[in-house]
């Protein structure tokens, strides 16, 4: 899993990504907009499982000035229980600590 800080990598998978946010969240999912909005700023982080273009979780986070703001953790349901969203904490961490 790698950290995405750059808009441009993400805009081509946007209607993928609502999809997902959709799934996890279905009554709290984010417009294209909202997600247009953090990901423009280069404050924002976000890490996709497995893969960009096939995600199946994602966590969002801002960060700027040694302070860190996690936003969003999505895990599909047909793959919850399975440590996913631990992962991407961690990755988020360690990237964070970098």
């Amino acid at each position: 899993m790698k950290v995405i800080t750059d808009w441009d990598q993400v805009k081509p998978y946007l209607d993928v990504l609502l999809q997902l946010d959709e799934e996890c969240f279905p009554h709290s999912c984010w417009t294209a907009r909202q997600w247009e909005g953090l990901l423009e700023y280069r404050i924002s982080g976000l890490i996709l499982y497995p893969e960009l273009n096939a995600p199946r979780a994602f966590i969002i986070f801002s960060y700027t000035a040694g302070e860190a703001e996690l936003l969003k953790v999505g895990v599909s349901p047909e793959i919850r229980q399975q440590g996913i969203g631990i992962r991407l904490v961690e990755e988020m961490l360690a990237y964070l600590k970098t």
